[in-house]
């Protein structure tokens, strides 16, 4: 999610002036699916962000706009510090809802005028 947030939203957010802010969110996390091997992460904080100017580097052209737009980007990964994944081989239903109640009470309070989610499908379909 964060790399398809760097190549699409990334250069309209970055602005001119660098001003635009990514952040991340554990909430917002895809559903953990029985043996999802892309449901589970193992970096935290700017790791991830590492990561993904490593991926996008090799991208060729179309990534290097992404990579400027990341670089002027400002990031806060300070939810994704801990441990930020469901540890188990699937997440519990019980669980899974109260992190969607989580995500929706964050973007209604967030101190922001306009938010853009980026994330993977299980979960917005469940979110809707």
């Amino acid at each position: 999610a964060v790399q398809t947030a760097a190549i699409v939203l990334g250069p309209a957010a970055a602005g001119a002036e660098g001003v635009g802010e990514l952040v991340l969110m554990p909430a917002a996390r895809e559903k953990q699916n029985f043996g999802g091997r892309d449901t589970r992460a193992d970096r935290r904080g700017a790791e991830i962000l590492s990561e993904v100017f490593v991926e996008l580097h090799g991208g060729g052209f179309a990534c290097e706009e992404a990579l400027e737009a990341m670089r002027r980007l400002r990031y806060d990964v300070a939810e994704v510090e801990e441990p930020w994944w469901c540890r188990e081989l699937s997440e519990a239903t019980g669980d899974l809802e109260a992190r969607l109640r989580e995500f929706v009470t964050q973007l209604l309070y967030m101190s922001k005028d306009v938010a853009v989610v980026f994330g993977h499908s299980h979960f917005f379909r469940l979110l809707f």
